[in-house]
């Protein structure tokens, strides 16, 4: 019987020093915790502050890529439009404007050159007896 107390008591002595190193670790492992607890305000406050301060400085240039973005889709259209004349511009002549410009261009462009020359207003009377009609 003796033997046997003895036998599990040298079996136990091992788990009393792992329970004392094992204590050890855990107080430890709570004196990192409460430490990281303690940093974890000051940590949000300094992400807090850094916010506030950059805040503006994000917001203008999130504007300034705004704009310069609206400024290159206005320039790409406008280049499109000059380039390729995607929407038709409107003809208020109803499609004379090109008959008169055959028919009665080169008297116009002579009287304007001639007002030019002179340097004063004319007044360009262009007469067809017999218009044709496009």
């Amino acid at each position: 019987m003796t033997a046997g107390i003895d036998a599990v008591a040298e079996s136990v002595a091992p788990v009393t020093g792992a329970a004392a190193e094992l204590r050890h670790w855990v107080r430890g492992e709570k004196a990192a915790v409460d430490a990281v607890n303690g940093l974890a305000p000051v940590l949000a406050e300094s992400v807090d502050r850094e916010n506030r301060i950059h805040r503006p400085a994000r917001r203008r240039a999130r504007a300034a890529g705004f704009v310069l973005a609206l400024a290159l889709t206005a320039a790409v259209v406008l280049f499109v439009q000059w380039r390729f004349a995607v929407i038709g511009t409107a003809d208020p002549t109803a499609g004379w404007r090109d008959h008169v410009w055959e028919r009665y261009g080169a008297e116009l462009r002579d009287c304007v050159l001639r007002a030019d020359r002179q340097d004063k207003a004319m007044l360009c009377q262009v007469f067809d007896p017999e218009p044709e009609l496009p």
